[in-house]
């Protein structure tokens, strides 16, 4: 299983910034969303499954969004 671990302010640029805003979206939806995980303490996404939207794998599409996992700091 092919695993990549991004820190979240790496993730505003392609190909990881389109997985954040999937299927398409606005560069203000991707600072917005990177601000919001932020918030919540992700440091970083783990982009790992068998699953491929392009070159990125992902551990699973649902009918709204898209799952991987996170690295949380705890404060």
């Amino acid at each position: 299983m092919k695993q990549s671990f991004v820190q979240i302010r790496k993730i505003t640029e392609p190909p990881y910034s389109g997985i954040l805003v999937y299927p398409r979206g606005t560069k203000a939806q991707i600072k917005s969303r990177i601000n919001e995980l932020e918030g919540l303490g992700v440091e970083g996404i783990s982009f790992q499954g068998k699953l491929e939207i392009g070159t990125i794998s992902i551990l699973g599409k649902g009918y709204v969004g898209l799952q991987d996992r996170t690295k949380i700091s705890m404060l």
